[in-house]
Formats: structure tokens, sequence, C-alpha cells
């Protein structure tokens, strides 16, 4: 049987966690069905991540940072459709609605089938209803992020949360000794957010809840790992360093910054705190489960689907710094419940989220796209 030539599209310039699950799904497609063939942006960390995975990547003015017109738009989708011919391309993939449409652009005319993998809960009005109609089949990261399709596309769409890199958990969680890094003694409790630096993940509630807790635990501190990235998580972040210093804790919360390695700062925590506000899966879910640690997130979007109440996770209702708090009081007083929800959700994350079974529904979704086009 000849390989698949699969075109796959991202225009993101970040390495978040979509940015990382795209990353991690073409690079495990069995290169004896699938040849997966990257169109992403000129620049960031998402480029510099996809060429050191030995795939065929094209760089395109794609990327938040690009300025485009009309010429600009001509040029990209001319070029598209160029690499679609050199590379014999026979399968679309996208992961965003931009990338959806200017690979359909690129593709226009053609037989080839898309598949379009929506991450987000974010919703685009009238666009919501108009986009399916340009994928062939739609694969959605959670039953959450289902609901925001259309009952008229659901029949072609799949449910199939993210999987994790597991072995990468061990491997890379030595990399380099992040208390020591910072300074932090052994028996200082660390709590932790890890996520882009943005409102709706949620990092003023963390602080709040920290600012509850702080005078009961002195020697408590407060990890906010990641970066902004648009304009208004960069207003964000401003924001949530006056509200630290206002609440008197300013000195307690540590801003490590973006960390491409993310594995030693999880298992420098004591507990992972997630207290988004809107939430397709979270990555970072499984990611702390896999290091066998103690898990607080909101309960919102997709996050139940990941961790049950009480098993994986405390789940509290998403924006109330005081019942953030108070979970944060009850994990830190109960050893049982720690072991307990680390024990669990390890179990969890080796069962359910591994790639090895993610990458067969996978090959099965875009063998059964070309079968039935």
């Amino acid at each position: 049987m000849a390989v698949i030539n699969v075109l796959c599209l991202a225009n993101h310039e970040r390495l978040g966690g979509g940015e990382k699950s795209f990353s991690e799904l073409v690079k495990g497609l069995d290169r004896q069905v699938f040849r997966p063939v990257v169109i992403g942006p000129q620049a960031g960390l998402f480029r510099e991540t996809m060429e050191t995975t030995g795939l065929k990547y094209y760089p395109l003015p794609l990327g938040e940072s690009a300025k485009i017109g009309i010429i600009g738009l001509y040029n990209i989708v001319r070029a598209i459709r160029e690499i679609v011919k050199a590379e014999q391309i026979t399968l679309l993939y996208a992961c965003t609605i931009k990338s959806l449409l200017l690979g359909r652009l690129g593709t226009c005319g053609k037989s080839i089938p898309a598949i379009w993998h929506v991450r987000t809960m974010k919703t685009h009005g009238m666009l919501d209803w108009l986009i399916p109609v340009l994928a062939a089949r739609i694969i959605t990261i959670s039953e959450a992020v289902k609901g925001k399709i259309p009952n008229f596309y659901k029949k072609r769409t799949t449910v199939l949360p993210n999987a994790i890199n597991l072995a990468e958990a061990g491997q890379k969680s030595i990399e380099f000794d992040f208390r020591k890094r910072y300074n932090i003694s052994s028996d200082t409790i660390l709590f932790g957010v890890i996520g882009r630096i943005a409102q709706e993940k949620g990092q003023s509630y963390f602080i709040e809840a920290a600012a509850r807790i702080a005078p009961e635990y002195p020697k408590a501190r407060f990890i906010l790992a990641g970066e902004p990235f648009l304009a208004e998580d960069n207003k964000y972040q401003a924001h949530l360093k006056d509200l630290a210093q206002s609440l008197g804790i300013a000195d307690k919360l540590i801003w490590p910054g973006y960390a491409p390695n993310i594995w030693p700062v999880i298992g420098a925590l004591d507990i992972v705190v997630v207290p988004s506000l809107r939430e397709g899966f979270g990555r970072i879910l499984v990611e702390a489960m896999a290091m066998g640690k103690p898990i607080i997130a909101s309960r919102i979007g997709g996050i139940p689907e990941i961790v049950q109440d009480r098993q994986e996770a405390l789940l509290v209702t998403a924006g109330d710094s005081a019942l953030l708090a108070q979970a944060m009081r009850e994990i830190l007083a109960d050893a049982n419940l720690r072991q307990a929800l680390a024990q669990n959700g390890k179990k969890t994350a080796q069962s359910k989220f591994g790639l090895e079974l993610y990458h067969d529904k996978i090959h099965k979704i875009f063998q059964e796209s070309l079968s039935k086009y």
C-alpha cells in the first residue's frame, strides 16, 4: 500500500499544550502508513521544536506576529498549493480555524479530505456553524469541546482525549533541580500553577487563595510558571504582580517564566493547582498525574472528564478563591488524601493517557477519513 502523505498545518508560534499535543501526534504517526509534512510559522518555539523532529517543515508567515494583507494571503495560499502538488498530499490535518481555512484554500479543487482537530473551548459565533463544513472528520479533545460543535456535525465528530509521552516524565524530570535553582529548601511547601499567563487560566484566584493560607503556613511558597503571549496577557501579568503586592505576599511568589522542560518544575511541586476559568482539556493535569502529584483543579470544561473529584483531584468551583483556599488547606492537612490522589492519578495517567493507544485511534480516524471521502 502506498504511503499516505498528510499535510499538517499549525499557525501558533508559541509552544503551549495544544502545540505540544500536535507535535506528539505528527511525530507518532506510523511512517510505514503516513508521511507527515508540516506547514507552520516562520518563527517561534513551535518551529524550533518541530525542526528537531526531522519532519519536512515548510515555514510560512502564519503566526501571530506575521502581518499579512490580501497579497500576503494570496502568496500563502499559492505556496500551500505548490506544497500540496510537490509532496503529493492526499490528506489534510489542521488544528485551528485559521489553519483549516488556509489548508482548504490550498487544496481547493482537489479531492483531499480534511480532519479538523478542535482543541479549544473558545467560540467564534457563526464560524462555529460554517467551519465544520470544510472537514470530513472532526476530532475534539473532550466532550466539553464537542458540546460547542453544532448537532448537525456530531455524526462526523469523535472525542479523543490528548495523551502524553509517559516515559518522558521520568527521563526529563532529572534534567535540573528546580528547588536548588531557586534556593527552595526541602521542607518548603510548594503549590504551583503551570501554564500561559492569561486571564482564562485563573492565576488571580490562585494568588488570592495563597494570600488566605499564607499566614497559616509561613513556609509555603507559590509558583506561577509560564509567560504571557498576547498583549492582554502582559497586562494581566502586571495585574497579578500588583495584586500580590497589595495582598502582601509578593515575597512568597516565584515566577520562573516559561520552562521548555516542565518536568523538573512539576517534580518540585507538592501540589499542582489548575484554577482555570475555561479549559477544553488541561494537559497539565495528565502531566501532573504522570508525576504522581496531588491536584486541585476547577470543575470546568473538560477537566472533570480527566480527573474525578476526590479520586485524582480535589475539584472546586472556578473563580472562587475562598473555596480554592479551603481545598489547599484540606490537602495540606491530610497526608492520606495527598497520597491517595497521587497514587490514583498515576494509575489513571498510565491506563488512559499513554501515546500508544492514542496513536492507534488517530491512525484509524485518518484511514477512515480517506476511505469515506
